[in-house]
């Protein structure tokens, strides 16, 4: 992950928003809610959390819930933008790379859950443009 240091506080406290049995597997940092924050893709979740002077902020999307996993190029950086139902959020100024690790990882596990469940899955192919 690029930017470690400017989400310390936020790895700091990703702990205690984890459940027991919940692992981290992809990290990214950038700007949540008008404040650097962190995107961390867990083995249940998509969890978004800022932890900065004028509050806390966290959102948590269940990944059998996760119906959009997107991520909108800029020139350098570029946003992630996670949705289920009923919430949508972005998490903006997110380094390429790691916003596109994210982002396909995301997808792949989208794409396991509706092969899983027996349901046609998006194109593979589609998300090798994202690695592009």
């Amino acid at each position: 992950m690029t930017l470690r240091l400017c989400v310390e506080p936020e790895l700091r406290y990703l702990g205690a928003y984890l459940r027991e049995d919940e692992l981290v597997e992809c990290l990214a940092g950038g700007v949540f809610r008008s404040g650097m924050g962190l995107l961390a893709v867990t083995s249940q979740r998509v969890l978004l959390l800022r932890e900065g002077e004028d509050g806390q902020a966290s959102v948590g999307i269940p990944l059998e819930r996760l119906c959009r996993a997107d991520w909108l190029a800029g020139e350098a950086r570029g946003s992630v933008v996670v949705a289920d139902i009923d919430t949508t959020a972005v998490i903006g100024d997110v380094p390429t790379a790691d916003g596109e690790r994210a982002v396909l990882h995301l997808r792949r596990r989208m794409h396991e859950r509706a092969q899983t469940a027996g349901r046609p899955g998006f194109d593979p192919l589609a998300v090798r443009a994202l690695a592009g």
